[in-house]
């Protein structure tokens, strides 16, 4: 996107509606209350995908990433 699409995007609200739904989504899927919080996708798998809550060290966020491809290879 240009800056003009990106500064008008965002002055006319424009996809303000699919926020409201992405936010209500997130909120009864996950229960999220807060931010941060990652979702992290298995879509590979009808398993759920991995949901967290709050800042994150580095080795967590690596751990579930190493998971998901282990996971992933086995499959």
């Amino acid at each position: 996107m240009s800056h003009e699409d990106v500064k008008s995007y965002l002055d006319n609200d424009e996809g303000s509606n699919e926020i409201q739904n992405e936010i209500a989504d997130g909120k009864q899927k996950f229960d999220i209350s807060g931010v941060p919080f990652f979702v992290i996708g298995r879509s590979y798998s009808s398993r759920s995908p991995y949901g967290m809550s709050g800042a994150q060290d580095p080795a967590t966020l690596r751990r579930v990433f190493e998971n998901i491809l282990s996971e992933q290879e086995s499959s």
